[in-house]
């Protein structure tokens, strides 16, 4: 489980909302010298499961002192992230399942494209709200799939028997969308982080196949090329992702994944998608989002 001594924080992953990469910012070692350094849950585990744990392990204070921030990403752009990165060869996620060292991907294992697997996640997230609680989570720790793409809004609802209890339990909720300026908002005297953690940028890890043209367009040497590409990409996605969606699915998902939409904290709520509506308008509308974290 991510947690930051050096700023008294810890960070519940939601997985595809850039965790990684905050994990690096914050400091966090990939190998802990001490247990006193990180937590024997899974990095993507729930509030409760985190606050159980550190009970359990007489580590309450640690809830009490430190401070408990989350990363929330538009669904839509979420849901195709996954898909990019878990069809993607190169991905170390693949690479495990292939070496028998990862969680096996049956759900929405045999979708041949973007729109099936969307199909065969929200169906299967739909189900799995009507299972007993135990069933549920060990649905979403035994399948890849399901475990990268499970609801944010779990992460908001952790203790569903008091729901006071799960409202009150991050001190900041950050968006995806403008990740590095609300750390910036947070840096300087009597805040989270110190003055100078602004100086710091936020590294791109894990970045998903085909997310890569940025870098490639500020480096490239001729502005023509660079429209072209940039041209290019735009009618790719187009004719592809969640833009070329048809209608009944992004019904299907919508419903499967509404608390995504609706039930996340009010800093970081996410429009639907209006059902007509330019592919073009559409993108500028959900890339430009701006909100702040919520403080304490």
């Amino acid at each position: 489980m991510p947690l930051s001594n050096a700023y008294r924080v810890i960070l519940f992953h939601v997985p595809r909302t850039a965790g990684t990469s905050l994990e690096k910012w914050l400091k966090i070692s990939a190998n802990p010298r001490s247990a006193a350094d990180n937590l024997s849950v899974s990095k993507h585990s729930l509030p409760r499961h985190v606050y159980e744990e550190l009970r359990r392990t007489n580590r309450s204070k640690v809830w009490r002192r430190y401070k408990k921030i989350v990363v929330v990403r538009d669904p839509y752009e979420r849901i195709e992230s996954a898909f990019r990165f878990l069809v993607g060869s190169s991905s170390a996620d693949n690479k495990a399942r292939s070496e028998g060292t990862a969680p096996p991907w049956t759900v929405a294992a045999n979708a041949s494209d973007f729109p099936a697997f969307v199909r065969a996640v929200s169906t299967k997230v739909r189900e799995l709200e009507f299972t007993s609680h135990e069933k549920r989570e060990a649905a979403y720790e035994n399948d890849a799939c399901l475990g990268m793409v499970r609801p944010q809004a779990h992460w908001f609802r952790s203790w569903p028997d008091d729901a006071s209890q799960s409202a009150r339990c991050f001190d900041a909720v950050l968006r995806m969308e403008r990740l590095q300026d609300d750390l910036c908002d947070m840096c300087g005297p009597g805040k989270l982080f110190p003055e100078s953690a602004k100086a710091r940028s936020l590294p791109r890890l894990n970045v998903t196949k085909d997310r890569n043209d940025a870098k490639d367009r500020n480096d490239a040497k001729d502005r023509n090329d660079a429209k072209d590409r940039n041209d290019a990409k735009d009618q790719k996605e187009r004719n592809s992702g969640f833009f070329a969606l048809p209608a009944e699915i992004r019904r299907e998902f919508e419903t499967a994944f509404s608390g995504d939409f609706e039930g996340l904290d009010p800093a970081a709520k996410y429009d639907r998608m209006p059902a007509q509506q330019d592919p073009q308008q559409q993108k500028r509308t959900r890339s430009s989002v701006s909100a702040t974290a919520k403080k304490r």
